[in-house]
C-alpha cells in the first residue's frame, strides 16, 4: 500500500487495531496528564495550610488559585497554536519542564503576591501541556478506540488530583505546604526522560512539514509489523499540495464560521460551565468540607475521594461515549451531577455520606469534561483540529477562573460552606443544555453537508 496524501494518512492511522505501540503512547501520555493534574490542584489541598500560615482571607486566596488558572488559560491558547508550527512532542516537553520548575519555586514564595505571580507562570506550562496531549492521541488512535484513548489519558488530570490530595494529608503535617509544590515539580522533570526517548511526534505534522521523513517511515513500519502488507510514503510533500484543499487559508477564525460556527460556540458553553464546575470542586472542596466542621485530614480525605470518583468515571466515560453515543452519556451524567450536588446540601453532617456523595460527583463531573475533548477531536478536521480543541480549552480555562475566584467571593460574604453546592447545580445544568445544543447543530451540520469532506483533508 503506498500513501501519498493527508487523507490516505488519517485513514491509514485510524484503521489499525489497537497495538502495543498505542498502548505505551497513551501510558506515557498519561503520565503526563496525571502529573499536569497533580500541579493543576495543588492551591485546593494546601489553601488551608497557606490561609493559617500568612492570615489570608477566602478572597486573597481566590486571587491566587484563579491566577493560576489565568496562566494556564493562556498555556492553552498559545501551546496548541505553537505545535502547529512547531511540533506536538517539542511544546509537550517545554511545557512539562516549565511547569516543574516553576512549581518548585513556589514552594519558596515569602509571600501571597510572589506566590500569585509564580502560579500564572506555572499555569502556561500546564496549559501548553494539555491539548497537545489530546490532539496527539486522536492523531494516532484507531477510530475504533479513539474516545476510550482520549478518555483513559483525561484520566490523569483526577488521578493527579487524588494523588496531590493523598500526598498533602502526609506531608503537609511534616514539611508543611512547601512539601507538596517541591514534590510536584520533581516528578515532571524526571518524566522528561520518557517524554524524550518514547513520545513519538504527530507524524501527520511531519508529513505536512514534510520533515524527517525516515522518522515517519519508522513509526509507520512500527504500526504494520505484524502486517503482510508493506506500507510506504510516496511523493507526500508534492501531492499534498495537490489534494482538494479550500483556497481559504485555515486561521483561527475558520472556527467562527459556517459550517463551524454554532458547534464550535456550543463547545465553548459546555466546557466553561463544566470547568467551572470541576475546578470549583478542585479548589474549594476540601476547604468547604473542614469549613463545615470536620478537620484538615478529613478535608483532604474528601476531596481525594471525589478525584478517585472522576478517574474512575473518566475510564467508563469512553467506553460508554463508544457504545451509547457521546451526547447522551455526557447529557444525563450532567443530570446526575445536579442531583449529586443539591444531596450535599441536604446530607452534610455525616463524614461517610458526604464521601459517597462527593465521589459520584466526582465520577459525574469530571468525567463529562473528558468528554467535550473527544467532541472536538473528533468534530474539527486535521488541519484546524489542534486550533480548534485548544481555543475550546482556552474558553473553558475561563469558566475554571471563574470557579476558582466566584467560589472566593460568596465564601467572603459569610455564606454557610455547604451551601456553596447549590450555586454549583446552575452551571451544570446549563452545561446539560449546551449538550443539547451540540447534537442538534451537528445533526444539522451533518446532513446539510460533510465537514470532513469539505475541506477534504
Amino acid at each position: 500500500m503506498k500513501i501519498s496524501n493527508a487523507s490516505e494518512l488519517r485513514q491509514f492511522l485510524e484503521s489499525q487495531p489497537l497495538l502495543r505501540f498505542h498502548i505505551y503512547l497513551t501510558l506515557i501520555c498519561l503520565l503526563i496528564l496525571t502529573l499536569d493534574g497533580f500541579d493543576m490542584t495543588i492551591m485546593g489541598f494546601v489553601a488551608s495550610s497557606i490561609m493559617d500560615e500568612w492570615k489570608v482571607n477566602h478572597e486573597v486566596m481566590g486571587i491566587v488559585m484563579s491566577s493560576g488558572l489565568i496562566g494556564l488559560a493562556c498555556g492553552v491558547l498559545i501551546g496548541g497554536t505553537v505545535a502547529d508550527r512547531f511540533g506536538r512532542k517539542k511544546v509537550i516537553f517545554c511545557a512539562v519542564l516549565f511547569f516543574g520548575l516553576l512549581s518548585i519555586l513556589s514552594a519558596y514564595s515569602p509571600n501571597v503576591d510572589i506566590l500569585i505571580i509564580l502560579r500564572f507562570f506555572t499555569g502556561l506550562g500546564l496549559g501548553a501541556a494539555q491539548p497537545n496531549i489530546a490532539t496527539l492521541i486522536a492523531e494516532y488512535a484507531p477510530v475504533k478506540y479513539k474516545s476510550t484513548m482520549i478518555c483513559v489519558i483525561y484520566c490523569g488530570i483526577t488521578l493527579g488530583s487524588a494523588l496531590v490530595g493523598l500526598i498533602a494529608k502526609i506531608v503537609v503535617p511534616i514539611f508543611g505546604w512547601q512539601g507538596v509544590f517541591i514534590t510536584g515539580g520533581i516528578l515532571p522533570i524526571v518524566s522528561l526522560i520518557l517524554i524524550i526517548f518514547f513520545l513519538p511526534e504527530s507524524i501527520q505534522y511531519l508529513l505536512e512539514k514534510n520533515k524527517k521523513r525516515d522518522y515517519v517511515q519508522s513509526i509507520v513500519n512500527k504500526l504494520t509489523k505484524n502486517h503482510s502488507e508493506n506500507i510506504e510514503l510516496i511523493h507526500f510533500k508534492e501531492n499534498i499540495t495537490h489534494v482538494n484543499l479550500s483556497p481559504r487559508k485555515f486561521t483561527l477564525i475558520e472556527i467562527l464560521k459556517r459550517p463551524y460556527l454554532y458547534c464550535t460556540l456550543s463547545l465553548w458553553l459546555g466546557l466553561f460551565m463544566n470547568l467551572m464546575c470541576v475546578n470549583f470542586l478542585s479548589n474549594w472542596m476540601p476547604v468547604l468540607i473542614r469549613e463545615s466542621g470536620f478537620t484538615l485530614s478529613d478535608a483532604a480525605l474528601i476531596g481525594a475521594i471525589a478525584q478517585i470518583g472522576g478517574t474512575l468515571g473518566n475510564i467508563s466515560i469512553g467506553w460508554l461515549m463508544d457504545k451509547q453515543g457521546y451526547h447522551r452519556t455526557m447529557y444525563f451524567g450532567l443530570l446526575g451531577a445536579v442531583v449529586f450536588s443539591l444531596l450535599l446540601t441536604q446530607f452534610h453532617y455525616n463524614l461517610m455520606i458526604i464521601g459517597f456523595l462527593a465521589f459520584f460527583l466526582g465520577v459525574t463531573v469530571n468525567s463529562v469534561n473528558t468528554g467535550w475533548t473527544s467532541l472536538s477531536s473528533s468534530y474539527y478536521p486535521t488541519l484546524i483540529r489542534a486550533t480548534g480543541t485548544s481555543t475550546m480549552t482556552a474558553i473553558g480555562r475561563t469558566g475554571a477562573i471563574f470557579g476558582a475566584y466566584i467560589g472566593g467571593l460568596i465564601l467572603a460574604t459569610g455564606i454557610q460552606a455547604i451551601s456553596m453546592f447549590y450555586f454549583l447545580a446552575i452551571p451544570l445544568f446549563m452545561c446539560s443544555l449546551a449538550v443539547l445544543i451540540n447534537k442538534k447543530m451537528i445533526g444539522i451540520n451533518t446532513s446539510s453537508a460533510n465537514v470532513e469532506k469539505d475541506y477534504q483533508i
